[in-house]
């Protein structure tokens, strides 16, 4: 500074002085400065965001855990729709024959235990010895299938020496008593078979059963109705 410079003899600001008042008045203040940095942390902070992936995750999850229990339900159901469907068919069926007096053969029948004693057969074996005669003098009598077939006691029998069922039964029983008397004797049975419509003869038009037999047809009914 001079001595005849008038700003200075007017006690104005030095130069030094306007530097530091421009500087002063340039620079920001801290507390009124937002970093990049925070407005985004505040942004952050004020506006939540969902994500598309969160949002599709989560449909997904109700959605698989809607799922098996909707479809066990219509297991469930149907299940239960079928025994009450085939529980009917059991119990009310069988009164369109037996109440109703139907005649339908695919409808069953009340009937427990009815064919058990079907194809039974009652029979009694008579032999012919021809010219010969047993002990009693007689050229034919009925033998006993057990004794004449070395069983003393029936229950040590096989059983279909013991239970006679069917044509086949009584057949296989007359052969066995042909082949262990020998040749020389005929074989006829005094029989009867069990059938729907009650006790009907067997073998009643063969009288020698030791010999080959004709084509046989039976035509005995299987079924009540």
């Amino acid at each position: 500074m001079t001595a005849g410079d008038p700003m200075a003899s007017a006690g104005g600001p030095s130069p030094s002085s306007q530097a530091t008042t421009a500087a002063m008045t340039s620079t920001p203040s801290p507390a009124t400065t937002k970093t990049p940095t925070s407005a985004a942390a505040a942004a952050t902070t004020t506006s939540p965001t969902k994500t598309p992936t969160t949002t599709k995750a989560a449909s997904a999850t109700k959605t698989a855990t809607a799922s098996p229990s909707a479809a066990s339900t219509l297991i469930r159901s149907a299940r239960g729709l079928t025994f009450l469907l085939v529980a009917a068919w059991i119990i009310l069926a069988p009164a369109h024959r037996q109440i109703f007096g139907g005649g339908a053969r695919w409808v069953p029948a009340w009937d427990m235990y009815s064919d058990l004693g079907l194809e039974l057969v009652r029979a009694r074996f008579i032999v012919d010895r021809g010219g010969a005669t047993d002990e009693t003098g007689a050229r034919a009598a009925p033998v006993d299938r057990y004794a004449t077939l070395g069983f003393d006691d029936p229950r040590k029998a096989p059983r279909w020496l013991r239970v006679i069922r069917g044509d086949s039964g009584a057949l296989r029983i007359a052969r066995a008593i042909c082949k262990r008397l020998g040749p020389g004797v005929r074989v006829r049975v005094d029989a009867e078979i069990a059938t729907w419509s009650g006790w009907e003869p067997l073998f009643a038009d063969i009288d020698d059963l030791c010999r080959p037999l004709p084509s046989r047809t039976t035509t005995r009914r299987r079924r009540r109705h």
